[in-house]
Parts: structure tokens; sequence; C-alpha cells
């Protein structure tokens, strides 16, 4: 359930009215469509959504949300709330995500209204909703309404699902500990009121009783947040962090533990983190005019393409200072170079600053000679913008998973990961041959797979849309079908928007058509010069 592609729901916003439209957010989102049909509105209200957590704040006893959507953000020149609010309504964006503490997915719904006597006419959130899937609710707040979670009647299955979540932890809790609790054991000055076998078999006991086997109770360890265990157990005042958490095996069977808090507090981290998912904290827009032709790239212009050179200028540093011995890193550039070659505009790219430090300037090198970027045009340098802003969004982390041998030795395997990240493309057809165009999908594909990069991505082009029809019919490239969400967004007569989702099966075929005007116009002119030029003869 967790790899499944959260869904994303609008609600008069811009040209989308009250029955409002949902986007699928796959690994990778196409929106395309007639001009001026909204396709910019999924990518512009998801910006501002990360703006709004960005600018949220959150705790655990109180959950606090921003009063602010701020629509007049320079980044996203929107206007104010009037020229983004469909027919003055409320705002409502709305999306599932994974709760990795619940293990099922959960919907947040924020409703925003107009700032009352606001002469900057932003907008404020009126309310927040998070419900189960099932639409059992979990947490509700309005505006001048007190939003701690004192009082809210929680599902039943949230309270089941917290016994497993506590069960777990202490068994993990315990395999930890428990050589440390064998030595007190041997030690005759400890005051330790319970043995390694005791506790061994009453975390056993918990586990079994929420129907957990010892095999899944470490599965799900390496799911569940480590953070959120050790919050409840603050909240139980018990001591999670050295051997005394043999305490809680006697606090347990002597019901000394205040539950309502302990679950109070897991509440909290499912309402924090669901505020605050992935897709909305690391996202980027490269809009149709990030790429700058310059032969110099000033250190103090704040355009786009400046400040992406300035930033992957800076990863280089830091790993030449810090990770050249370290192979478990990601070098800066890699990924750039390589679709250099694979579009064959070149070998590499160097960027070389000038000696009195004025900015960078951009060379593509092949074979044994280079050339000025700025030299190339601007549909290669288009290109390369795109391919260094996606080099910069790559990210690489080691995470630890545990496991347990028989005699209840821990290992920690480290392994590394590629952070997720959300790139939103204008457009990034312009100006390509269609070569280039169908080579963009691949490019895409390979960032998603290799490095966890997802994309939405507005374009026009059928060549584009086409290759991945064909990488998901060909089953070496491991594209499913679900990896991939394609949404045609069109208006009605009344200047509504909505959007539909035509899905690409399995064998490369979209199960239902676009409708005229996008994959026929070309067949469509074909047939009608082949026409004339038979009636010319």
């Amino acid at each position: 359930m967790s790899n499944m592609s959260p869904i994303f729901s609008l609600k008069n916003f811009r040209s989308f009215g009250e029955d409002g439209a949902d986007f699928e957010l796959a690994p990778i989102t196409v929106l395309t469509g007639c001009n001026s049909a909204g396709k910019s509105s999924l990518v512009k209200a998801l910006m501002l959504l990360s703006e709004n957590v960005e600018n949220g704040t959150f705790s655990i006893d109180d959950v606090k949300f921003s009063t602010n959507l701020s629509i007049s953000s320079k980044k996203l020149c929107l206007g104010g709330y009037n020229s983004v609010a469909h027919e003055d309504g409320d705002i409502t964006m709305s999306y599932s995500v994974w709760s990795v503490d619940l293990q099922e997915f959960i919907v947040v719904t924020r409703k925003y209204r107009a700032k009352r006597n606001d002469a900057l006419n932003e907008g404020t959130l009126d309310s927040l909703t998070i419900k189960m899937i099932d639409g059992r609710l979990i947490f509700h707040a309005e505006r001048n309404m007190d939003s701690n979670l004192h009082n809210i009647p929680y599902p039943e299955t949230v309270k089941s699902n917290f016994c497993k979540f506590y069960a777990v932890g202490c068994y993990m809790k315990v395999l930890e500990l428990l050589p440390a609790i064998k030595r007190k054991e041997k030690d005759p000055t400890s005051t330790q009121t319970i043995s390694s076998e005791q506790a061994l078999n009453v975390v056993k006991d918990k586990i079994k009783s929420v129907g957990v086997t010892e095999s899944e109770a470490i599965s799900l360890w390496n799911e569940f947040s480590h953070d959120t265990f050790k919050t409840v157990m603050n909240a139980g005042k018990l001591r999670a962090e050295d051997v005394r958490l043999s305490d809680v095996l006697r606090k347990h069977s002597e019901d000394e533990m205040d539950w309502d808090l302990m679950l109070e507090s897991f509440i909290g981290r499912i309402v924090t983190d669901a505020c605050s998912p992935n897709f909305t904290q690391q996202v980027t827009y490269v809009n149709s005019a990030s790429a700058q032709i310059s032969r110099l790239y000033s250190v103090e212009d704040e355009n786009k393409m400046c400040v992406a050179l300035r930033e992957y200028n800076n990863r280089k540093i830091a790993y030449s200072d810090t990770n050249t011995c370290c192979e478990a890193s990601y070098e800066p550039g890699s990924f750039m170079n390589k679709w250099i070659k694979e579009f064959g505009i070149g070998d590499s790219v160097e960027i070389k600053g000038t000696e009195e430090g004025l900015g960078l300037m951009v060379y593509l090198i092949k074979g044994a000679g280079k050339r000025l970027l700025a030299d190339e045009g601007y549909g290669i340098t288009q290109l390369v913008s795109l391919m260094l802003q996606i080099d910069n969004c790559i990210r690489m982390v080691c995470e630890e998973k545990f496991s347990y041998k028989p005699d209840t030795s821990r290992d920690i395997e480290v392994t590394y990961k590629y952070l997720p990240h959300t790139i939103c493309v204008e457009e990034p057809e312009l100006h390509l041959h269609p070569k280039y165009q169908s080579l963009l999908a691949e490019m895409f594909v390979e960032a998603y797979q290799k490095y966890n990069i997802r994309f939405i991505i507005e374009t026009h082009s059928e060549y584009l849309i086409r290759k991945l029809q064909v990488l998901v019919a060909d089953k070496e490239n491991n594209l499913v079908s679900g990896d991939v969400s394609l949404n045609y967004v069109e208006k009605d007569d009344n200047g509504v928007s909505s959007n539909r989702k035509i899905e690409i099966l399995d064998d490369g075929r979209l199960a239902s058509s676009f409708g005229s005007g996008f994959f026929d116009e070309a067949t469509g002119l074909s047939m009608n010069l082949l026409k004339m030029i038979m009636e010319s003869k």
C-alpha cells in the first residue's frame, strides 16, 4: 500500500470550480491539454501549499498551523486571493498521504478563505481536517478554535494501531537492551527487579496480543518512526534510553502509565507528519524561462540559472572536501554529464570561475575542444539548465536498518538511499528537436528510478508522451503503468476546468483517447496533404 501514489484534490482554485479535480501524483505525472486549460493550476497549487507548509509551525501538545496563504509570493506571481479563488469561493486543497506509524493512508484537507480587511488581499487557513481513508475523523481544527488534541473521539482503528506500534517498540527496545540487562543480572550490586527472561517473555506476549510475529515486529520497526516512539515514551514518563526500560514492563503490569497521554502524543505526531508530507517539503519549480544565455553568470544575479550554478559549484566544493574517499556518496555532476553524452551535445560540462571572482562561465567539453554554452543556442542552454537543476536535487543519505540473530545479538545494516524530491517542469520540450523531446522521457525515468526524483511535467509534446508509452511497454525498463499518471486538462463551455486521467496500459496502449486535436493532428494534416496532392493530378 505504501507504494501507492498520493491523490491531490483541488477545488475553487483558478479555473477549477466547486466540483474540483483529482490528480494522482505518480512518480512521473504528466499534464497536457489545450493552452489555458488549467494545467499550470495544479503546479501553482502545489507550490502554494509547499510555501504554506514551510511557514507552518507544529508541536506535539498543540498542533498549530500557519494562518496565512501567501498568494502574493513573488515566486508564484498569482496576484491576490480574489484573483485565484474561483467565483470568490473557499479554496480547498486535500491530499492522501501514507502514515508510517498507522501503516495506512490518511486524508488531509485544508480550506482557505479571503483574509478580512487585508490590503494585500491574502488568504487565511479556515480549517484543517485529517481523516482515515474511510472517512473516520482523526483531527479537526477551525479558525479561532482551540486545536489541541484533548477530547477528540479517536477511531478504534487508531487506538488498535497505537497498541501495535507501542508493543512493537517495547519488543524492539527490550531486544536492544537485553545484553545490558543480562550484565546487570550478573552484578551483585544491581537493583534490577526483572530478569532478561521475564522481560523477553513479557514483550513477546505483548506483540502476540496485537497479532504481530517476532519477524513482523522487526520489519515494522524499520518502517515506524523511532522519534515517534521516543515521544510516546516521554509522554508516559518512561525512560527508553537505558536499561531501566525494564521499568516499562513492571509499570505496564501495574497499569501505572498514562495511556491517554501516550495515545495523544502518538496522534500528535501523526498529525504533524501528515501536515508536512514529503511531496510538499522538497519541491523545485523549473519554468520555461529558467534558462538564461550568458557568457558570464554573475555572482550577484538572482535568476534561476545563476542560483543553480552557484549551488552546483558549492556542492562540488563540499564533495571534494569531504567525500572523495567515500564510495557511498553522490558526486555532483554525475547525472548531468551522463545525459549530456546521451543527448550527444558533449562529453561533460565544465563550470569555471573568473580570476576576479565576478561569476561563473559554463563550457561544454567535447573531445579535445570546449565551447561556451552560450554559443550553443537557447535550446541546448535550456536542456543543460534542466539537467543542472535535476542534478542539484539529488541527495544521498545513510539509513540504518535493524536485524536480530537467534541469540538476540543485534546487527545494524547501514544502507544508502536518495531523498525524495519533486520537480515541477514547465514545457521542457520548448526549442528542442523531436528526438531530444523523446530522450527527455528516458532522462526523467532514470532520475526517478535511480535517484528518487519525482516529476510533474506540463507538456504539449507528443514525442515525450509516446516515449513514456514505449518505456512502459518495454519490460526491460522496469517502468510500470502505475509509475506514470497521464492527465488531460480541459475546459467546458463555461470556462471551468476538469481533469481526465488517461491510463497507460501495461502494453503501452492508452485506455482512452485524448480527443481530437492532439495525437490525431499530424495524421489529419498528412491526410489533407495527400488528398490535395491527389486532387492536383
